[in-house]
């Protein structure tokens, strides 16, 4: 007498969506073509509809996939001057008022006279979907690892889990930040230059999701290798364990050389030096701390630059003056993160400790934020044709170091997913720089 609906609003463009068990999570990047991203998710809608009706076909519940026609909304942020006009032309010439979407989606479910379960409905119109909502491997698969996916996420538990996190105050650090502290930690460090960005950090952790009661802003300046030292030792005093150490601080320089106060080049002290000191100050905590039942980790945030980085031991502080070549620095710090990560696998191999180098994808952010002139506006091209949001490549990198399926150790990670790097790396000679 009184059945039940669940009811997925899709869109015409699953047509053309696939199903990459690789890529579901945008794990090997964002798609170049436009919208084939959106294309497959809303494909995931009609797909998951039809398999839940047909789990649901004698539970008196209907199911349906829905695309409620073309309306011009806020869904899409499309980048640049170019997609933003496709976008409205298309709108324009084809689509439909909102109120008229709002009929197309809500009539088939309403209807008493639909009595069909897990269809799709192309503007209110039973339709035929995409083929592949009709192959069963497909459709079991999807739903498996789907079911998966949130099994793992919900039951990440870190209750006895103390954590350092640094570089959170901006970019994806804040979402690593949110997120992590939504998993309950026994308790959250978060290093912050100021009290100012530590505040707003804290704010807004509270404002996301209210988990703040164990986390801790902490004042450290990585440029600044005293104050790294009275960060460690006032750690070390004061809490006395911890099982995770998130390196996710960085800076990008072009062309440029800054110096700190210890008289370092800035980037290579902010990417490398300081959070090498630091893993080496806290490295007796961390084996005091973990045990076979609760290992450690120890994580350095890397960047697919890495790819393009050197080791030139006559000139790792810069003394012979920046590179010609954009971003050179840069990338050769990001390719000693992922050194010193395989390093330390090394010498932590018995002591129930796993390291890893990540990078989390290309997102916008002010890690750039000293650079200027024709090589910064090239980079901000390249990020707005590959970028990310900010919490997928929070994501990216958590995902790899928290998973209990993940028993690797020194391993490089891309957008999530083990991958080869530079192959400086494999060069044990090099490695002893470290």
């Amino acid at each position: 007498e009184l059945p039940g609906k669940i009811a997925f609003t899709s869109s015409r463009s699953q047509g053309y969506g696939k199903i990459d068990f690789d890529n579901l999570n945008l794990e090997k990047g964002a798609y170049f073509g436009p919208f084939h991203g959106y294309a497959n998710t809303k494909l995931m809608n009609v797909i998951i509809a039809q398999e839940l009706g047909r789990i649901l076909q004698n539970e008196n519940i209907t199911t349906y996939s829905l695309h409620p026609g073309i309306i011009l909304t806020n869904i899409s942020n499309a980048k640049g001057v170019f997609m933003e006009f496709v976008v409205k032309i298309a709108t324009k010439i084809i689509g439909i008022s909102t109120e008229q979407g709002a009929i197309n989606t809500l009539y088939p479910v309403l209807s008493p006279e639909n009595k069909e379960t897990g269809k799709y409905y192309h503007e209110g119109i039973e339709k035929e979907p995409n083929e592949i909502a009709n192959d069963q491997e497909v459709v079991k698969k999807l739903w498996d690892i789907s079911e998966k996916m949130l099994k793992d996420h919900n039951n990440c538990d870190l209750s006895r889990h103390v954590i350092i996190l640094t570089g959170a105050t901006d970019g994806f650090g804040k979402d690593m930040a949110r997120i992590l502290a939504g998993f309950n930690p026994k308790k959250l460090i978060l290093p912050a230059r100021n009290k100012e960005k530590g505040n707003n950090l804290l704010e807004y952790i509270k404002s996301s999701n209210g988990h703040a009661n164990n986390v801790e802003i902490w004042e450290m300046d990585l440029a600044d290798l005293q104050s790294v030292k009275n960060f460690a030792n006032k750690f070390i005093n004061e809490i006395g364990e911890l099982h995770i150490l998130f390196n996710n601080a960085g800076i990008m320089i072009n062309n440029q050389v800054i110096k700190t106060k210890d008289n370092l080049e800035l980037q290579f002290q902010v990417n490398h030096l300081a959070p090498f000191l630091l893993t080496l100050l806290l490295l007796d905590t961390i084996k005091k701390s973990v045990s076979a039942e609760l290992p450690g980790k120890i994580a350095f945030t890397s960047s697919g630059a890495q790819r393009k980085g050197i080791i030139d031991f006559d000139n790792l502080n810069l003394e012979k003056g920046a590179y010609l070549r954009p971003l050179q620095g840069y990338s050769n710090t990001k390719l000693m993160n992922v050194i010193v990560a395989k390093e330390l696998s090394h010498i932590v191999q018995n002591e129930n400790i796993t390291t890893y180098s990540l990078h989390p994808g290309v997102i916008q952010s002010n890690i750039g934020h000293m650079n200027s002139g024709i090589s910064n506006f090239f980079l901000g091209l390249f990020v707005k044709m590959y970028e990310i949001t900010s919490e997928q490549g929070a994501t990216n990198t958590l995902y790899p170091v928290l998973s209990p399926d993940n028993k690797e150790t020194g391993k490089y990670y891309h957008e999530g997913i083990e991958r080869e790097p530079n192959k400086i790396v494999d060069d044990q000679e090099l490695n002893n720089f470290c």
